[in-house]
């Protein structure tokens, strides 16, 4: 009986690991591709698109990258900013608003919080998509 149950563990370890295994390669692989494709020459990714394997590479967009190095600092510094203040304000507006949420003794907070759940049940993209 407990070698037939070490079976059963062990062939099941075996299993899970060859799952998790291709779950893991599916994963990188993505990544990998995107890899090869920044050092792929510009017009071949454009003529052929994006391989594993490309027949020409090239440095040139590490080259722009390094030559617009000002531009880029100064927008994931926009980028930073925005996030901080973002997360700073729902911070804020979250405390506030759950405050009152809280409170037994609170008049409105029935209508408050269909007014907060119904918001909640669409995001932004649903009234676009509506109108379009």
């Amino acid at each position: 009986m407990m070698k037939q149950q070490f079976n059963d563990v062990t062939r099941f370890r075996r299993f899970a690991t060859i799952v998790l295994t291709v779950f893991a390669v599916l994963a990188i692989l993505p990544v990998l591709l995107m890899a090869i494709g920044s050092i792929t020459d510009e017009n071949e990714l454009v003529a052929t698109g994006y391989t594993f394997f490309p027949s020409k590479l090239s440095l040139d967009s590490y080259y722009y990258m390094v030559k617009q190095s000002a531009i880029i600092l100064r927008s994931y510094g926009i980028t930073i900013l925005v996030t901080a203040i973002g997360t700073l304000t729902s911070l804020f507006l979250t405390t506030t608003l759950a405050y009152p949420m809280s409170r037994r003794d609170f008049k409105y907070k029935n209508a408050l919080a269909f007014f907060v759940f119904f918001t909640m049940l669409f995001n932004g993209g649903v009234v676009s998509s509506y109108i379009m």
